[in-house]
């Protein structure tokens, strides 16, 4: 910004100036700290105090009236709101003597960086909880959670009952044959359990149009924040306690379980989950692996799930007994987390 010789002594500051917002958020203000010359617009008064005066101390003086509503009295304007500088020139302030002035500023300077080593501690605690939720699931998924029963049957047998479950939905026009099922075969890694692809017991699966009456749209903002929902009169209708999956937008992944009947909204999947299988298990699953399917997303203009990788998760094929002990402990030890959390 070009400034006239006329304006250079008017809109210059120094080191040690105070800078006090006229508009936007009037009364805003901040110290500059540097030795380098800088210039201010019109929107900006600077302060520059006599003798005698800690401009810190000024300063947190101000802000101190600014947070408090303390300076409504003085501004100007209906709409937007101004501080003026004739209206600057008569705010009182309570002056003590400088040492004073010194040691105040010193205090809050000290409490202050007491409040940020808190914050910092607050974000530290936080990432932990998170880091242990994962490493939680980590273990739940490789057999390293809960003990292994010798009575459970063998895997084949589950994935024989799969496969049955599979033929009858097929037959009943449920879902389409997936030329991948003939690559289904039993996998083991380095945990404890053998695994599974996704699609075995997990498909996407999209509701038909319906008109069931006025119902909530079960849209994500309205799932994450249980706000008021917006209504409508058809739409592709899910009951509570249905499972859904995130396919579109930043978040893909993301899994809910629906707490009331509704329409599901357009960026959604129903998760059609096989009856050997635990809803709460495999939607911890997805959860294990939410991080990977968030940053595999396909497509440029809107993101979108990969369909291809979430099809192919390595799921643990275990009994629906096992399943649900993995669930009850997973939720005992996440309940201590979340209550940690909340007293953070």
């Amino acid at each position: 910004m070009r400034f006239e010789k006329s304006e250079v002594e008017r809109y210059s500051i120094c080191n040690g100036d105070l800078v006090i917002c006229e508009g936007g958020e009037p009364g805003r203000c901040a110290v500059w700290e540097s030795e380098q010359t800088a210039f201010i617009q019109k929107a900006l008064h600077r302060v520059r105090p006599y003798a005698n005066i800690n401009t810190k101390y000024i300063c947190f003086v101000m802000r101190h009236y600014a947070q408090s509503n303390l300076l409504n009295e003085y501004f100007t304007g209906s709409t937007i709101k101004h501080l003026t500088g004739q209206s600057l020139s008569v705010i009182l302030f309570p002056l003590p003597p400088l040492a004073e002035q010194h040691r105040i500023v010193d205090a809050i300077k000290s409490a202050f960086a007491v409040i940020d080593e808190i914050e910092r501690n607050k974000s530290d605690l936080q990432a932990a909880v998170t880091s242990a939720k994962q490493k939680i699931l980590s273990l739940a998924m490789s057999g390293k959670l809960v003990p292994q029963d010798e009575n459970d049957e063998p895997a084949e047998e589950l994935l024989k009952r799969i496969k049955s479950e599979r033929d009858k939905l097929i037959k009943a026009g449920k879902i389409k044959a997936d030329k991948r099922e003939k690559d289904w075969a039993i996998t083991r890694d380095n945990s404890h359990y053998e695994k599974l692809p996704l699609i075995a017991v997990c498909r996407l699966f999209n509701t038909a149009e319906s008109a069931n009456g006025t119902l909530p749209y079960l849209e994500v903002r309205y799932l994450r924040t249980q706000s008021s929902p917006d209504y409508k009169q058809s739409g592709r209708y899910i009951e509570s306690g249905t499972a859904v999956i995130l396919v579109d937008g930043e978040n893909s992944g993301e899994v809910f379980n629906v707490c009331e009947n509704g329409y599901m909204g357009s960026t959604f999947r129903e998760l059609l989950i096989s009856k050997e299988y635990d809803e709460r298990f495999v939607l911890l699953f997805i959860k294990h692996y939410q991080h990977e399917l968030r940053e595999s997303k396909t497509g440029s203009a809107i993101p979108h799930l990969n369909k291809k990788m979430f099809a192919e998760l390595p799921i643990p094929l275990i009994s629906i007994e096992t399943q649900r002990r993995i669930v009850g402990v997973v939720n005992s030890q996440f309940a201590i987390l979340d209550e940690i959390s909340s007293n953070i």
